[in-house]
């Protein structure tokens, strides 16, 4: 059996880069695993997450191949030359910048007059950077006013900064001004008079704002002007960003509520039976509106399941009247309880919140349950701690005793199905190596395994739902699937770097879709045979190949050496035997 490491506890070597015209550059990064040199093709790859042609800080990031596993990231930074005989002197105000040569920089050098806050900014809306280094030439911040923003700097008087002026663009010549100040207001902190709630009209619908600043009210045009927004073409949280002009300086970003009239929610609502899941997979810019009838007095929960987008509930009674509102974080559950008398209805919009990063969106699940029936006891058995509701017939998994390195999760506690592990049950665990889930699990929760240590998961054969970032930021190195249907949620940024499953499983497809490694499990530990059981035939089997009186198919000697000792004999052959009795739950090859 091939031993894996993991690529993060190699050292790495970086070399230096000096500016070079806007040339691309990229630094020779070596990889060392004790004495041993890595090879770049072989043992790893290497990605260079951004262009670097400026002067600033950039990101690499390796990814272990074979016997490596996992991934790891690092910085780099491209320098450039600051003189202070050639700097330029400046002191507070405007200043021009020109650039004749493709490719070159200007240096200027700024002595603050005084203990104060200073902010470098630029009018130019793209194309331009400002690089900052401190008196010893040492970068204090790369591209720090970019896209028309700027950024503050608290200096004591005698202070010395050197600041690099180019263009973004090397190809590009030109001229541009920017300005150093410490007599400036921040947008942000004028005070902003609006309603925080007003009614979706269907088509774009912003609020009117007031800046105030004391005793004077901001002038549209001459202090601050519209930029943009965006949610507000649809019911939910919508933001508008407005842009400060003259001595207001920076960005504001309004937030405010789009809800619905009593019309919108009466026309064509979808209605919720008690305790039924209702999925929702339309567009971002879609609404779904649902209505619920209590069956009985009493409290119910609205409870909304967003597989990975965050999404917003708007809570009207059955007069149309805002009862209330709540966002719903991407790959978590939450219930908003409301108590209702028989026949009363209440209505919920839900939408996403707008998310740049994501090009489609997985849908939402809706549900109404009454609340009595969720009455539920906690129990812990092995270091593991279960949720169970009774009267609903399940149970989930809720915690974990953290000091526990390998953990075997039960099908059932107290004649309940086990059927899910809660989100975060292992998040930020730094000591578990190993968890094997039974088949009675159908859901992973989001962000479960989280910056967590684990190495191995076993996937129950029945899981329906692995949650949105489940294993992100874990160097696992092997993560078996054995569900032929399970809805992947994760994020293929921090997926494993190597996933097992079944041919033609969502497992093998999502892998394909996301460029994650995938192997094909055609055994199990202990199965001898390939039939997909472990019984006393395969014990026999076992026996025999270790006299000579049988052979085993080459494809499933690995999964025969249950001790893990590189050679397959009569005691493979009695922990298999033992496993398949229910003496031994799991082989030493597994721990």
């Amino acid at each position: 059996v091939e031993r894996l490491y993991s690529i993060s506890d190699a050292s790495v070597r970086v070399s230096a880069l000096e500016y070079s015209a806007g040339v691309v550059q990229t630094p020779t990064v070596t990889l060392y695993y004790g004495f041993t040199k890595l090879t770049e093709g072989v043992d790893y790859t290497l990605t260079f997450i951004a262009s670097a042609h400026l002067p600033g800080v950039y990101y690499y990031k390796v990814t272990g191949m074979g016997q490596y596993t996992g991934s790891a990231t690092g910085t780099y930074t491209i320098d450039c030359e600051i003189s202070s005989r050639t700097a330029t002197a400046i002191s507070t105000g405007e200043h021009t910048v020109n650039i004749t040569t493709a490719g070159s920089y200007k240096v200027f050098k700024f002595t603050a007059p005084q203990d104060a806050t200073y902010l470098l900014s630029t009018t130019e809306t793209a194309n331009v950077a400002l690089i900052v280094f401190d008196e010893s030439g040492n970068m204090v911040t790369s591209n720090c006013a970019p896209m028309g923003f700027g950024t503050e700097f608290t200096m004591a008087s005698g202070d010395l900064m050197y600041i690099v002026a180019m263009y973004y663009n090397a190809e590009k010549t030109g001229t541009w001004q920017f300005e150093m100040t410490d007599d400036y207001t921040l947008l942000e902190d004028v005070e902003a008079v609006y309603d925080a709630q007003i009614y979706y009209c269907g088509e774009k619908t912003l609020p009117d704002v007031t800046f105030i600043d004391g005793d004077y009210t901001l002038v549209e045009g001459v202090d601050y002007v519209y930029y943009y927004a965006w949610g507000c073409n649809n019911y939910g949280v919508a933001t508008v960003c407005y842009k400060g002009l003259g001595e207001y300086k920076f960005y504001r970003y309004v937030e405010y509520e789009l809800i619905a009239p009593l019309t919108a929610l009466v026309e064509n609502p979808t209605q919720l039976t008690q305790d039924k899941s209702v999925y929702y997979d339309k567009d971002y810019d879609e609404c779904g509106i649902y209505a619920f009838k209590a069956t009985k007095d009493g409290r119910y929960n609205l409870s909304v399941l967003s597989l990975v987008e965050s999404v917003y509930v708007h809570f009207y009674d059955e007069n149309g009247f805002f009862i209330d509102s709540m966002t719903y974080g991407g790959g978590c559950d939450y219930d908003y309880s409301v108590f209702l008398k028989e026949n009363e209805t209440v209505y919920m919009a839900v939408n996403y919140l707008v998310c740049m990063n994501y090009e489609s969106y997985s849908g939402f699940c809706v549900k109404a349950t009454y609340r009595s029936s969720l009455s539920s006891q906690t129990y812990t058995q092995n270091g593991i701690t279960y949720t169970v509701f009774t009267t609903l017939g399940y149970a989930v998994v809720s915690d974990v005793d953290e000091t526990l390195t390998n953990i075997e999760i039960a099908s059932e506690i107290e004649g309940v199905a086990v059927t899910q592990i809660n989100a975060d049950v292992f998040r930020d665990n730094q000591v578990i190596k190993r968890v094997v889930i039974p088949d009675s699990v159908t859901e992973i929760g989001a962000s479960c395994f989280a910056n967590s240590s684990v190495e191995k998961v076993f996937v129950s054969a029945n899981a329906e739902v692995i949650g949105y970032r489940a294993f992100a930021d874990t160097n696992i190195a092997k993560l078996c699937v054995f569900a032929n249907s399970a809805q992947f949620i994760l994020d293929s940024v921090s997926a494993p770097s190597v996933v097992y499953g079944y041919a033609d499983s969502t497992a093998q497809s999502w892998c394909a879709e996301n460029g994650v490694e995938f192997v094909l499990i055609t055994n199990i530990y202990g199965d001898a045979n390939g039939d997909g059981k472990i019984n006393a035939m395969d014990a026999t089997l076992v026996a025999r190949y270790a006299t000579g009186a049988a052979k085993l198919d080459l494809d499933l000697l690995a999964s025969c050496d249950v001790t893990g000792d590189g050679r397959i004999n009569a005691l493979d052959a009695t922990y298999i035997a033992r496993y398949a009795v229910g003496l031994v739950n799991k082989f030493p090859c597994e721990e």
